[in-house]
């Protein structure tokens, strides 16, 4: 997976993942913007469409990420578990929101729902298996 922080590039394999690690250790009351660009292997049902901007910090021992867009809000003491974290949930969103009928969500949800389908997409392996 492809990030950028504080305009580098960085996987989140590997030695690149080490690198960010101690450099989120290192600068502490820093907020660097992560931009997630593909999931890292925790769901391999949804795609991006374009990046998803992640503030992200290390704070008391945890790495903290937070997205406003979405609401979406993760912490561990692992970088890879709190990444991990913001995937499943929004593979959780898609769920509840893009998949349930309209008919069933309130004005808010609806917007919620077209905001996720401007974000993510099915991936192109789960579509061919449905055909």
């Amino acid at each position: 997976m492809v990030t950028e922080i504080s305009k580098q590039s960085l996987s989140l394999t590997g030695s690149d993942f080490n690198e960010l690690s101690d450099m989120l250790l290192n600068a502490k009351d820093t907020v660097f913007s992560y931009h997630l660009t593909e999931f890292t292997g925790s769901v391999s049902s949804l795609t991006l469409r374009r990046s998803l901007e992640l503030n992200l910090r290390y704070e008391d021992g945890l790495y903290i990420l937070a997205n406003d867009e979405l609401n979406l809000f993760s912490f561990s003491d692992s970088l890879k578990t709190a990444v991990s974290d913001i995937e499943q949930y929004l593979l959780f969103l898609w769920e509840e929101y893009v998949l349930e009928d309209e008919a069933n969500l309130t004005p808010e949800s609806i917007q919620l729902k077209k905001t996720l389908q401007e974000i993510l997409q099915i991936s192109q392996e789960m579509e061919s298996k449905k055909s």
